[in-house]
């Protein structure tokens, strides 16, 4: 390990800092960053669940709730960057509420473990993704169909194993597009809706022992659907729903989103 006092996450437990290679391995704040809106918007629902169950007060809340809007708004317009020693966005974001607010900042944290949390951001930002890739591919198939009118006698080779086969149209041909990014925009509808699913109340592993509401029905969804998972442990630890958004379909999204 490396001398001198570690500024990140890990300093109140340990008198050195990792070794510079192991605590690059570990920052993921360059590339989670992406979550910042999403964890901004798990952490204020949580906040307000807490007050709403007297866990907390409700001026502890509106102070965590407006204090969020600053941090992310110092984020986002680089007013501050994120500090790799604090290793993701999740710490990035925790830390500098506590800065701001003090110690209502520190009951962030009450009945929450950083694997409900984390799941809750993922889910939320794998719903956001499905619904702006599933826009994008709406307005293709309309552009290829309309194209296939424009060029239904317009005549092509179509080919089979490689090799020239029958004459066919290009409008044909576009369609064949349109159907397949139809498929494609079924996968995501499907991996949205799997995604509509709130971790939160799973925490470390299997639960709080405090009283706590965990659907994100009123306070994320905005209005949208979101049901209660089964198992915790499943929950917690589940990626279900960005794993069908972003890995197996054609459609890719655009970079940094997945």
């Amino acid at each position: 390990m490396a001398s001198g006092k570690l500024s990140g996450g890990r300093g109140a437990r340990f008198a050195v800092a990792l070794d510079p290679a192991a605590a690059a391995l570990n920052a993921s704040s360059h590339f989670d960053n992406r979550l910042l809106n999403d964890d901004v918007r798990g952490s204020q629902a949580h906040a307000r669940m807490l007050a709403a169950r007297g866990l907390i007060s409700a001026a502890d809340a509106d102070a965590i709730v407006t204090g969020l809007d600053r941090v992310r708004d110092e984020f986002l317009t680089h007013a501050r960057e994120m500090d790799p020693a604090l290793e993701d966005v999740h710490m990035n974001v925790e830390t500098r509420l506590i800065e701001m607010i003090g110690e209502p900042g520190r009951r962030l944290h009450t009945a929450r473990s950083r694997n409900d949390q984390v799941a809750t951001d993922l889910r939320l930002y794998a719903r956001q993704a499905a619904v702006e890739l599933i826009g994008l591919i709406d307005r293709s198939r309309v552009a290829l169909v309309r194209q296939a009118r424009t060029h239904a006698s317009t005549l092509m080779p179509g080919y089979t194993h490689l090799q020239r086969a029958q004459v066919v149209t290009l409008g044909h041909h576009l369609l064949a597009y349109a159907e397949m990014l139809g498929r494609d925009r079924g996968r995501l509808v499907d991996a949205e809706r799997r995604a509509a699913e709130s971790p939160l109340g799973s925490g470390a592993l299997a639960g709080s022992g405090l009283e706590r509401v965990g659907s994100l029905r009123s306070t994320i969804a905005a209005g949208r659907r979101a049901r209660q998972p089964g198992p915790r442990a499943d929950a917690g630890s589940g990626r279900i729903g960005v794993g069908r958004g972003c890995g197996r379909d054609r459609v890719r999204p655009r970079p940094g989103r997945c």
